[in-house]
């Protein structure tokens, strides 16, 4: 069962804000104001809204664009190819609002013996993005024919528009699933290895799949096991996805010939630290960093 772990977004988002995305279209209709940082009102509510639903605002609804909206906004300017200055203007607003749009393409009827999970299943979607787009209180309890709303992925829609995306933890958790392969490539050496996922659940534990691929993350940190972060390009079934890697071996293990004596941790945008269950700033720096927005 796919659920997010960020309670109070998803809890805002889906009690307060969902109801100013179902109409965010009809009400900015008319040419919208520019919003950039220092503004604040309804119209940065609706903006934090949207930006929250897509795992990419991580902060409190409170209409005022401050630093962590613009951050935000500029994630998500960079995801749609859009000029990156973190103001909300016309082209931004327009993605914005094709986004929610989107939220009621295609619709699935509910049959005798479904729910909201086995829909998420049946869709290769996660179960938390059908609770938040249809607004769902009790999703165990649905009546047959209740049309599920089958919102179409954001962020594979938006792949084409640039190389490298920025995707939150909640969907990065969910397509990279344990068991999975992959491959990451560090920014500044240039150097690459395949990993898989051994597991985690706030951050994605992975292990080099041979010993070559050992080698290559040894020489990545210089040498030397690091705690350090790294900036990665994450690639996974033609994505390529800004990542965070450290490269210190520890805890358990599947792989037993990769000469390496442990797990690493990869990090994505929104992920925590196991132990702390907070977000790791560094990681984040580096994530931003792998993208090319490295301002902040």
């Amino acid at each position: 069962m796919e659920m997010w772990r960020n309670k109070r977004i998803v809890k805002t988002v889906i009690l307060v804000g969902l109801v100013m995305l179902a109409c965010a279209s009809e009400v900015l209709a008319e040419s919208p104001p520019t919003l950039k940082q220092g503004a604040s009102g309804p119209l940065v509510q609706q903006v934090q809204t949207i930006l929250g639903s897509l795992g990419l605002y991580r902060s409190t609804v409170d209409g005022i664009f401050g630093s962590d909206t613009e951050l935000a906004v500029r994630i998500f300017q960079h995801n749609c190819g859009l000029v990156v200055d973190g103001v909300v203007g016309g082209q931004t607003w327009e993605r914005l609002l094709s986004y929610v749009r989107s939220l009621d393409e295609e619709v699935y009827p509910l049959h005798p013996g479904e729910t909201l999970w086995s829909v998420a299943r049946r869709f290769d979607l996660a179960a938390a993005e059908l609770v938040r787009v249809n607004q769902v209180k009790d999703p165990a309890r649905l009546p047959v024919g209740f049309k599920v709303k089958l919102p179409k992925d954001f962020f594979l829609r938006e792949a084409a528009a640039r190389e490298v995306l920025i995707i939150p933890w909640e969907r990065m958790n969910h397509l990279f699933k344990v068991g999975d392969e992959a491959r990451i490539t560090d920014v500044l050496t240039g150097l690459s290895l395949q990993v898989v996922r051994l597991g985690g659940s706030l951050h994605a534990d992975i292990e080099p799949v041979t010993a070559q691929d050992t080698a290559q993350l040894k020489a990545i940190f210089g040498g030397a096991w690091s705690w350090n972060r790294r900036a990665v390009i994450f690639e996974l079934r033609g994505l390529k996805i800004a990542a965070s890697v450290n490269g210190f071996p520890h805890g358990n293990k599947r792989i037993k010939d990769n000469g390496f004596p442990g797990h690493f941790c990869i990090h994505f945008w929104g992920s925590k630290i196991h132990q702390s269950q907070k977000v790791d700033p560094d990681h984040q720096q580096m994530v931003l960093a792998a993208a090319g927005l490295d301002c902040f």
